[in-house]
């Protein structure tokens, strides 16, 4: 700090009281903070170490506390975050900088180091919302927090609400048509990769080593970029395919079961089955 590296000193200082906290050093760090310009973090600091000054009888600690915790008052910056009761949904949860911000603190002005400040809202079934200001010396920062919107991707897929009957019918068609897609894209993803085998074999036959070193032809070179470009597209499509399959199996698996009806003779069915590496299905009937 004497030298002027106020960041490695104030680091070096959080170090030391992390391992042995003491009253001096609490002092010190407070006064580093305070230089390197993070005046909410100083003034918690010289309010902690004054406490422990008059605790200790150290009147000359809690002068000096005082003194800083006055400065810095008048140039504190805050941020209120207000929480309006028709947005407070169940599980909402308010982050500044990353950190939960209790509940007991919504909607008072507490003190913020000076920058950017991130504040977040989250809840369950909701849509994640944030906000993004400046805290400026001696400036509050208000933010209010709005009714998170719904989330209708975790409201129908994750958190499903059966009908009366437990059937979804629209469900199901669903399914059948991710399901088809996926079968598409699994044969454009098998082709892609036999088009990759193919045209890599006919590259290493244009691309002879001669002397220790590859020297392709044009057409090898061509046969090279051809075989790159069919990769690519085989791993998208089998990786697109792999993921509608896990989708069609997931809907076709809470679409429920039909209810049965009196006098049939019997149900037919299709129970698609995937594997890491293939995908089928079976026709069951049900007498």
């Amino acid at each position: 700090m004497d030298a002027g590296q106020i960041a490695d000193g104030c680091r070096k200082l959080e170090a030391s009281q992390r391992l042995d906290p003491a009253p001096g050093t609490l002092l010190a760090l407070a006064t580093c903070h305070e230089e390197e310009g993070r005046s909410a973090t100083a003034w918690s600091e010289f309010s902690q170490a004054l406490s422990v000054a008059r605790r200790d009888g150290r009147t000359d600690r809690a002068q000096f506390a005082a003194d800083h915790i006055k400065v810095l008052e008048g140039v504190l910056p805050r941020l209120e975050v207000a929480v309006p009761q028709q947005s407070r949904v169940p599980g909402l949860v308010i982050l500044r900088n990353g950190a939960e911000l209790n509940e007991a603190a919504w909607g008072s002005a507490l003190p913020a180091d000076p920058g950017r400040v991130v504040v977040e809202a989250r809840a369950p079934g909701r849509r994640p919302w944030k906000v993004e200001s400046m805290a400026t010396s001696g400036a509050t920062v208000r933010v209010s927090i709005p009714l998170l919107e719904v989330d209708r991707v975790a409201t129908v897929v994750l958190r499903p609400d059966a009908p009366a009957d437990g059937f979804h019918p629209a469900r199901r068609t669903t399914a059948i048509v991710v399901a088809g897609v996926s079968l598409i894209a699994l044969g454009v993803g098998a082709y892609a990769g036999v088009r990759t085998l193919q045209k890599r074999s006919d590259s290493d036959a244009g691309c002879p080593t001669l002397e220790g070193e590859v020297r392709c032809s044009e057409q090898g070179a061509a046969d090279n970029r051809t075989a790159q470009t069919s990769a690519t597209i085989a791993n998208v499509a089998i990786g697109v395919g792999a993921v509608g399959a896990l989708v069609a199996g997931y809907l076709w698996l809470t679409a429920g079961s039909p209810p049965r009806r009196t006098g049939a003779l019997g149900q037919l069915r299709v129970v698609p089955s995937a594997a890491l590496h293939e995908l089928g299905g079976s026709l069951q009937t049900v007498w």
